[in-house]
């Protein structure tokens, strides 16, 4: 496939899809966490996503300025380009959480989402959603049909016409046809398509800007429509940040990549991409380890704990007020709840409020 399919699947690509499956399994068991621990950690992989994702692509952004835009007072007044890209990247995933079952891998879907990405962006109105309309330096080419005999089963899409080889309208069109065929083919495994359109995606350049936004986009609903739910609790995009010089090498590489080093690009980029699947969900099974570790609380603090989860916060003074018990002693529960990681604690002094994990930091209350 033009700009991602691994031609040859090497040992560390199957232990790294053996990883993410056998986590898949894990995850699918019912009631895997409570409700409110689930919402907690889809909520900071948000911010992490949304975060990770803008500053890939050039953004300064930090999490915390992140999770006030998306957390905090709903002025939608951006100050900045950061804050559209932030924007409209929230937006873009929203969509794809909420309706990814609607949304298909067809050029009208893509270039929806790459319009939600754009949304804000008051410099790229006029070619948001829109595929380039010039071709790149290095799109002189098109990468020549794998060696069927050597590599996985691929589907028979039909490969551009040569006088359409550079349009970028016309490559991505190739590309999701040949993905949409991989993917519906069983004997394909879908981490390796994923993989594949991902790459392609960033390989192509179809749009002006927002490439890289729009293959991790693509990646997280591929990932959903073929049953990997805890997407949404644990960022990809933050692993991909974290290795940063490995990802943008690799991505670099599929942009240059000659007929000559195709295949080797590719497989880059399927070895590199499985790898950061499998440390995500290294990350999440950790912090899965520890919720369930913990044990179940004291009917003070489930008191506590619940007034949490109805309103939002609490402070020192409710909740002496809300339980009767002694101020010391529901300051010791707050500190152990903190402590499990159950609660953060917000503000200073007389401030000083808790929440779950993953709130916003807004205006202290007073005691």
């Amino acid at each position: 496939m033009e700009g991602g399919y691994a031609e040859v699947v090497t040992a560390g690509m199957l232990r790294a899809v053996g990883t993410v499956d056998e986590f898949k399994g894990r995850w699918s068991r019912p009631g895997i966490l409570p409700p409110e621990r689930l919402a907690a950690l889809q909520r900071v992989a948000t911010v992490e996503t949304v975060g990770s994702s803008i500053r890939l692509d050039g953004a300064a952004m930090d999490d915390r300025a992140v999770e006030r835009l998306l957390f905090g007072p709903q002025a939608r007044a951006f100050a900045s380009r950061d804050e559209q890209e932030a924007a409209g990247c929230a937006d873009a995933l929203e969509m794809v959480v909420k309706s990814w079952r609607d949304i298909a891998l067809t050029e009208h879907h893509v270039q929806l989402l790459h319009g939600f990405l754009l949304r804000h962006a008051e410099r790229d109105a006029r070619h948001r959603g829109r595929p380039r309309s010039q071709p790149l330096p290095q799109d002189a080419f098109l990468a020549p049909a794998p060696d069927t005999a050597a590599a996985p089963v691929m589907s028979a899409a039909p490969v551009p016409a040569p006088g359409a080889a550079t349009d970028p309208a016309h490559r991505l069109a190739s590309l999701l046809a040949r993905a949409n065929a991989d993917l519906a083919d069983d004997r394909n495994h879908p981490l390796l398509a994923i993989a594949a359109i991902t790459g392609g995606v960033l390989a192509i350049q179809p749009f002006q800007d927002g490439n890289g936004r729009l293959s991790r986009l693509l990646a997280t609903l591929l990932l959903l429509k073929h049953g990997y739910g805890y997407a949404t609790s644990a960022s990809l995009d933050r692993v991909f940040e974290g290795e940063r010089v490995a990802y943008d090498e690799a991505a670099r590489r599929l942009r240059e990549a000659g007929t000559g080093q195709d295949a080797v690009a590719r497989a880059a980029w399927t070895a590199f991409f499985l790898d950061c699947m499998a440390r995500q969900v290294a990350t999440l099974a950790e912090r899965l380890d520890r919720e369930q570790r913990m044990a179940p609380l004291p009917p003070l603090s489930e008191t506590i704990f619940g007034a949490v989860r109805a309103h939002g916060r609490v402070t020192v003074r409710a909740a002496t007020a809300l339980t009767g018990a002694n101020r010391n002693t529901v300051k010791a529960h707050l500190q152990r709840l903190v402590a499990e990681g159950r609660l953060v604690r917000r503000g200073q002094r007389k401030g000083t409020w808790y929440e779950l994990p993953g709130g916003i930091e807004t205006t202290p209350s007073k005691e």
